[in-house]
């Protein structure tokens, strides 16, 4: 009989699905043969009895025979034809469904159920005691009953939230030092030497910029002094090195009279004029020295001459210099033209952009920045955005901090960088046009290059601003002549007035 059931489970298509008979372990030992199956040899499942030995056989069982018997579809304790000859066995297949069993989980695992047949499949797909993979995919086995502790506590990939940036992912990748190296809100060390100072990694760099303990370069640099010195000893330098600053002031000043080239060119013609009366006067002078030393002795009428001559010689002279005077007050004349056209220029490249900021205290909860939509300090200019911290940062959670960030515009290869310029950023007053808080931004050569540089792809600077822009205090002070916020509303107003240059020779003449 078990070779039958081996030749029908090798003859299958697919061997594994060959199920037959219930193999569980029963309370009371062995079923009666009655209930067992006489090709499988196991408790018949969904029982069907032939008519002709009145044996009962599992409804697979009779099925494979059917299909792959090598003999044909005959009984195999009888050896009789069975089409058609067999019926479903209800009575048996109740009082088979009755019996108890254990839980496959009892031996070696510990599982304690005791029930029916009926019963036992359904306990099975709880049973605390089975051992199951993990639903995360983490690839770890473990009894069912610590499958919740372990998704929760141990999973390798389950999600879980950045104690930092409060970001989520899988535990594998949140805990992993290429996250923490990379986390923008991780606290750090200021890497200057003598700095105990932690703090998140993307307010570190300005902090770096402000740090006492910075190394920077001498405020006279563009003039040549190379000096390094910390930012705290940056005022003592000044004072000892007054000297040297001036005299290197003194040098460039030298260098920018070149400048003044083409001015001076324009008065060229006057100036060649005094110098051609000058060189005539000392000509005529030298010859008339050179004859009265030859005759002074000889002709009193001839010392007259030379004293009438010297004297027209000093009035050419005085005349030169009247002239000299002339061409200077020109030169004056001309370069504040030039100024009156630089100013209307950067008068004319002055832009207000207002901002409104909704939901404000939705935001200060968070905890994170908020960001305006780009703008352009001028049509053609540069372009940049407010970032406005609503919980301020770690070293002050009680204020809001403001900041400008430069952004990758269009028009950055036709500007001149770094950027220059000088910004206002308002907090505007909601009740009428005065009593705004406002700061100013200069944007100069004493400003870190990573606040002015020109910026790629989607990315910004770290902006330059003001970390304690207005107390949360004074935001809830509700005045008669003042009132900042309104139906927990902001509305900023940054003024740009910018004083780099374009490169006219790259601007686009045709959209």
């Amino acid at each position: 009989m078990a070779g039958l059931v081996e030749e029908l489970a090798e003859t299958t298509e697919d061997s594994s699905s060959f199920s037959g008979g219930y193999s569980y372990c029963f309370i009371d030992g062995d079923p009666p043969n009655k209930y067992i199956c006489h090709i499988c040899t196991l408790p018949a499942r969904d029982p069907h009895q032939v008519t002709c030995c009145y044996n009962i056989y599992c409804s697979v069982c009779l099925q494979a025979l059917k299909v792959k018997g090598q003999n044909g579809f005959i009984c195999p304790t009888c050896r009789q034809p069975l089409e058609g000859n067999y019926f479903k066995d209800g009575r048996a297949d109740r009082e088979i469904r009755c019996l108890e069993v254990y839980c496959n989980n009892r031996m070696g695992k510990g599982c304690p159920w005791v029930g029916t047949v009926t019963n036992i499949e359904s306990h099975l797909n709880v049973c605390p005691f089975d051992f199951v993979k993990c639903t995360n995919g983490c690839g770890a086995e473990m009894k069912r009953s610590k499958l919740k502790t372990h998704l929760a506590d141990r999973c390798s990939k389950r999600i879980i939230e950045c104690q930092y940036c409060q970001s989520s992912g899988m535990y594998m990748v949140i805990s992993s030092s290429h996250h923490l190296d990379t986390c923008t809100y991780y606290p750090v060390k200021c890497t200057n030497k003598d700095c105990s100072l932690k703090l998140p990694r993307f307010e570190m760099l300005l902090h770096t910029e402000a740090c006492a303990k910075t190394i920077v370069s001498c405020e006279y640099s563009s003039i040549g002094c190379d000096k390094k010195i910390t930012r705290e000893n940056l005022e003592k330098h000044n004072e000892e090195s007054m000297k040297d600053h001036l005299l290197m002031a003194v040098r460039e000043v030298g260098l920018l009279r070149a400048d003044v080239k083409m001015l001076k060119e324009k008065a060229k013609s006057v100036d060649d004029s005094v110098k051609s009366s000058k060189t005539n006067v000392n000509k005529s002078v030298q010859s008339l020295t050179s004859k009265v030393t030859t005759v002074q002795n000889q002709s009193k009428s001839l010392q007259a001459q030379v004293t009438n001559l010297q004297a027209k010689a000093k009035k050419a002279q005085e005349e030169t210099a009247n002239l000299q005077l002339a061409q200077s007050q020109h030169v004056k004349a001309i370069e504040s033209l030039t100024a009156n056209v630089s100013a209307q220029e950067i008068k004319n490249k002055v832009h207000k952009h207002v901002f409104k900021l909704s939901g404000f205290t939705d935001k200060r909860d968070s905890k994170k920045p908020w960001y305006s939509p780009t703008f352009y300090t001028s049509p053609g200019g540069y372009m940049m955005a407010l970032r406005v911290d609503v919980s301020g940062d770690a070293s002050n959670e009680s204020s809001i901090g403001c900041y400008l960030c430069l952004m990758a515009g269009e028009y950055d290869h036709a500007l001149e960088w770094p950027f220059s310029g000088v910004a206002t950023i308002e907090l505007l007053n909601q009740l009428e046009d005065k009593n705004h808080k406002t700061y100013e931004l200069v944007f100069d050569n004493a400003l870190p290059e990573s606040c002015r540089e020109r910026v790629y792809g989607k990315t910004s600077t770290l902006g330059w601003g003001f970390p304690e822009f207005i107390a949360h205090s004074e935001l809830a002070i509700s005045s008669t002549s003042f009132q900042y916020l309104c139906d927990d509303k902001l509305y900023f107003r940054v003024t740009v007035n910018v004083t780099s240059k374009t490169k006219p020779w790259l601007e686009e003449t045709d959209n």
